[in-house]
């Protein structure tokens, strides 16, 4: 598919291979999810979008043989310019091919007639993907961002996996009663169980370990990315996935291969990206930042709000959960600021 420009030609610098090292295109063993992500397996970098390269492990043969073909007197080979390159992305995989590539290098489907590629400021946009407000949207928006077939009713099944992470760490002392809100792992994977409880902070670190996803959470409000888990080189090889949280609900983040949001199919949708595409993760921000200046968020600390199970006025976070605790009534809606 020739040569590797542009962050798939970083990548390979920062993963120690040298831009003149020979590569060549091979088929990822999971197009769906290799399609939106890289990971590093001892030789073999799968780069964002979906192609992959692997080192060529000729050996000292092929070294020697470059050795010997080299002038002796040659000046050292300057480093080519990285620049952007046309490009055409895949109808089937969504796959960004080079400009030459008359096939798809992961799934192998014929490039359209006729299909210049639109500028690199339009090719891409990141969106806003709702999910219902039914006390699920962290799951939904989960689902929707990792499960196949981009799935806004995972919830129950989520919901489960939740409650078998829980219990996993809690056994193993990873995760104690402080941490579980004064919950022992089965009881607290039996309340999560519900399908009126809200999920947090603890349900993201657990869906990040499943399905072994870096999930990021911004605050529309603060613009705060809230990373599950934190950066970490024990996991830096993980993809990684936007959240978008107002306060009160969560919507998944992705980009699409349109330049109108509105118009962009879903199907086309990316949603997961390397931890080192600064690029997404500054997308994602603006994307909350938009949603702030629009005012779409709710300021939790002395919102009015009323008790949808009993019809209890309330003002406020910490009248909520003190509230919830009391009751354990957990639908609530807001009635004023």
């Amino acid at each position: 598919p020739g040569p590797l420009r542009g962050d798939a030609a970083t990548l390979l610098r920062d993963l120690g291979l040298k831009t003149g090292t020979a590569l060549r295109a091979v088929a990822a063993p999971d197009a769906a999810r290799a399609s939106l992500m890289y990971e590093k397996n001892n030789d073999a970098v799968v780069v964002a979008g979906g192609g992959s390269a692997e080192k060529n492990n000729g050996g000292a043969s092929d070294d020697a043989a470059r050795r010997e073909s080299a002038s002796p007197n040659a000046a050292p080979e300057e480093e080519e310019e990285l620049t952007p390159q046309p490009s055409w992305a895949c109808a089937a995989c969504t796959l960004v091919n080079a400009a030459q590539a008359t096939r798809c290098a992961v799934c192998e489907t014929p490039r359209p007639k006729n299909s210049p590629a639109p500028p690199e400021s339009t090719r891409r946009t990141m969106t806003r993907r709702v999910v219902p407000a039914d006390n699920s949207c962290l799951f939904a928006a989960v689902g929707y961002l990792c499960e196949p077939g981009r799935r806004r009713d995972a919830g129950p099944r989520l919901r489960r996996v939740v409650g078998d992470v829980v219990r996993a760490r809690y056994a193993a002392g990873v995760w104690t009663d402080a941490v579980l809100d004064g919950l022992s792992g089965d009881a607290y994977a039996a309340r999560i169980a519900s399908p009126e409880r809200w999920g947090g902070s603890i349900e993201l670190a657990a869906l990040a370990t499943h399905f072994e996803t870096q999930l990021v959470a911004i605050d529309v409000q603060s613009l705060v990315a809230h990373r599950h888990p934190d950066d970490d080189e024990a996991t830096a090889h993980w993809p990684r996935a936007f959240l978008l949280f107002d306060g009160i609900h969560y919507d998944a983040i992705a980009r699409t291969s349109s330049s109108s949001r509105r118009d962009a199919p879903e199907s086309e949708d990316c949603t997961l990206f390397a931890q080192t595409d600064d690029a997404a993760l500054r997308e994602a921000i603006e994307l909350a930042r938009a949603a702030r200046r629009a005012k779409e968020y709710t300021n939790l600390a002395g919102f009015a709000v009323q008790c949808l199970v009993c019809g209890a006025g309330l003002a406020g976070q910490a009248d909520c959960v003190a509230h919830a605790k009391a009751t354990g009534h957990t639908n609530f809606g807001q009635t004023g600021h």
